[in-house]
């Protein structure tokens, strides 16, 4: 029987406005990147995302649109189901569940299997942001190490002693069970393909850790192992539901659900935020380009990894009281777009780095979380910018500075504290302020050429800060 899921992550509406949601403006974006009703300014010609800073992106990603189709994602999700097969989760699911081997419709796949698959393609956004969301605690966003796999567990009150199956000792060697089998069946796959493997089937022979498959075959056998071996229900599909939908979605913070696309349409393809990304463009370019040049590849790449991305914000000292490395990672994370298949070439380089638009959307959404001065302020002490203002206070008002970084971040998710563009601009201003200054410029007009933005790397390099390499 098909099982019907009210999954409210998958938000696929993302025209409408979520009831304090931080958009300007009434402008709207389709799933296929269409804009509609836009203010426009009299006397100008409309705004249209095909000629703004993030017109690029469309050809990047997977969907070829500015924001994820559900097409693509409903690939994704298939090609997890079938590789978590390979590993041997239809065996599992056969031997389990109380009619698993059924295939009423004789197409050759058992019609348990199929229900499965339609739960997870029915939840497959809100797996996907529980799994981003754990990842970021620790230190790849591709990858669920056995502390975080903990957190996940006590958080969301999995483990119990008093359980048959469930004691948290049963849950660190499923951990350990379900990296084991996937190292046998990518050591398989390797002998298989030969000199001819990809470097993401090497990545999955990594120890003590699980990636979104594994993660996913974690999840169905927790379902078997809290709702089928204790006889609560006969169905896997049906205990699987029960496991997403009753014991993780209630306890999960609304604000981390909401589909990555809504952010998108409704706070990044704004006219005002890319008219402020077009007027610093060319610094924002420049420091893109010679930070991903930290790992080790050249200028030409130009796709930054997450570990480029936290040393760009250590070095220009925007992670401070007001927001976290995590908080860093997560704009990171959730700021690239639905990849179908990572194990081939392409597909790891969009999973795993973002272009420059993907980074404009990251410092967009790191620019709702950081605690900002409004423009009166600015002018009460005679500055040009948000760069200069914190640069003022950190030299003559301490205490005000603290008092401002504490109290006037936001939590991710949270309205913002004043308009978006305002917020971005303040960022960029921030950035390049940083750069220039610490670039051993002559002077400082807040424009950051190539040659500043690779001194202001090579200085830093140079001063024993952390260098990071891609993987």
């Amino acid at each position: 029987m098909r099982r019907e899921v009210q999954d409210g992550t998958s938000g696929h509406g993302v025209t409408h406005s979520n009831k304090g949601a931080p958009c300007q403006e009434s402008d709207t974006l389709t799933r296929n990147g269409d804009l509609a009703g836009a203010h426009k300014p009299a006397n100008s010609p409309p705004w249209s995302i095909d000629d703004s800073i993030w017109a690029p992106r469309a050809a990047w990603c997977d969907s070829k649109a500015f924001v994820d189709s559900e097409e693509v994602e409903r690939r994704r999700i298939s090609n997890d189901w079938w590789r978590a097969c390979d590993m041997g989760l239809d065996v599992l699911v056969a031997k389990r569940d109380d009619d698993g081997t059924a295939d009423v419709d004789n197409n050759g796949i058992a019609d348990e299997l199929e229900e499965i698959a339609e739960v997870l393609c029915e939840l497959r956004q809100f797996i996907f942001v529980v799994f981003m969301y754990y990842t970021c605690i620790g230190n790849d966003i591709c990858f669920l190490y056995l502390n975080q796999w903990s957190q996940f567990v006590e958080d969301f009150g999995l483990a119990s002693n008093k359980s048959k199956f469930l004691k948290k000792s049963d849950l660190d060697r499923l951990f350990i069970a379900v990296d084991t089998k996937a190292a046998m069946t990518q050591q398989a796959k390797l002998a298989k393909a030969g000199h001819g493997a990809s470097q993401s089937l090497h990545d999955d022979l990594r120890k003590k850790v699980l990636n979104r498959v594994e993660f996913v075959v974690a999840l169905v056998h927790i379902a078997i192992m809290r709702y089928v071996q204790t006889k609560e229900v006969g169905d896997v599909s049906q205990a699987l539901v029960k496991l997403l939908t009753q014991d993780i979605r209630p306890r999960l913070s609304p604000a981390i659900l909401p589909d990555p696309n809504v952010f998108r349409t409704e706070v990044c393809y704004k006219p005002d935020v890319d008219a402020v990304l077009r007027q610093q463009e060319i610094s924002l370019r420049n420091i893109f380009t010679a930070v991903c040049e930290i790992g080790g590849r050249g200028e030409k790449e130009q796709h930054m990894h997450a570990e480029e991305w936290k040393v760009l914000l250590r070095w220009s000292e925007l992670l401070s009281t007001d927001c976290s490395e995590r908080d860093a990672v997560m704009c990171f994370a959730w700021s690239r777009m639905c990849v179908v298949d990572e194990t081939k070439p392409r597909g790891r380089l969009r999973e795993t780095h973002l272009p420059f638009e993907g980074f404009c959307e990251a410092m967009v959404r790191l620019s709702v979380l950081k605690a900002l001065p409004t423009d009166d302020e600015i002018k009460e002490l005679d500055c040009n910018d948000a760069g200069e203002f914190f640069a003022k206070l950190q030299a003559d008002d301490e205490e005000r500075l603290q008092d401002i970084l504490t109290k006037r971040c936001c939590s991710w998710g949270s309205t913002p504290t004043q308009p978006v563009a305002r917020c971005v601009d303040h960022l960029c201003c921030m950035l390049i302020r940083r750069v220039e200054e610490d670039s051993g410029a002559a002077s400082t007009n807040m424009q950051v050429t190539l040659q500043e933005a690779k001194s202001w790397v090579s200085l830093r390099q140079s001063r024993g800060m952390k260098d990071v390499s891609k993987n």
